[in-house]
């Protein structure tokens, strides 16, 4: 279907359902917009309105926040306090391709995982909590869109080497950032993770870097998936 077709099927859907006539085009109008954001790729020209994406994207929302849900609840029962960076420890998880396309398709540890004495603790899991975690997995799908999943640790030079005989890791030197990228809000992470993937022609299950004046140095752990975030995390320990 077009989208005239589909707007107006939608607006008398939520006309039907009770809403009033104003509330009801405004709900129409996300829904529509959202078909169109994400239309059917086939033949040639203008791609057919999918309006399966709105129903599509609220049930990868659920199924994202229950399966990283899972893993942070078994990740806090570790004896994780002393992976805890400074800045504390986050864990993100974004949603399929094509549906992942900002910081708000990604969720995250709001307030993230920090030391409670000799336990951690950790933030609800909502969308868009993280920013830093978000840019960077949003980067990695950008070469393997199947790579929707990164945690962050404390760095140390001895779990680097560790995962250098387990995994493929590669890095970025935050001292060879461009003037251009550092003077960009919010750039340095997508060039550092764009850095370090090409220096190896892969998404590495590892990437870190060792700081910057002012910038802690830290190790980011990739996957699937949370819980192969987690396992990857559960051998450099």
């Amino acid at each position: 279907h077009g989208t005239g077709c589909s707007f107006s099927a939608a607006i008398t859907a939520n006309l039907a359902k009770g809403y009033e006539l104003k509330e009801a085009v405004k709900i129409s109008k996300k829904f529509i917009t959202t078909a169109i954001q994400y239309g059917v790729k086939i033949g040639h020209g203008h791609c057919p309105v999918n309006p399966n994406a709105w129903l599509a994207i609220a049930a990868e929302k659920w199924r994202v926040y229950e399966e990283l849900k899972d893993a942070v609840d078994l990740l806090i029962n570790m004896d994780i306090v002393d992976f805890i960076p400074e800045v504390g420890m986050n864990f993100a998880y974004a949603l399929p391709y094509p549906y992942a396309r900002s910081t708000e398709d990604v969720a995250a540890i709001e307030g993230r995982i920090v030391k409670a004495g000799k336990k951690a603790r950790a933030g609800e899991i909502t969308f868009g909590a993280s920013r830093h975690l978000a840019k960077a997995v949003l980067k990695a799908m950008e070469y393997d869109n199947a790579i929707r999943a990164v945690m962050n640790i404390r760095f140390d030079r001895k779990l680097v080497n560790k995962a250098k005989r387990k995994f493929i890791v590669s890095f970025y030197n935050r001292q060879e950032e461009p003037p251009e990228i550092k003077a960009k809000e919010g750039a340095t992470v997508p060039w550092g993770i764009e850095t370090a993937i090409k220096r190896i022609g892969k998404v590495p299950d590892i990437i870190y870097h060792e700081g910057d004046v002012g910038k802690e140095p830290m190790i980011l752990i990739f996957g699937r998936n949370p819980r192969e975030v987690l396992k990857k995390f559960e051998m450099l320990r």
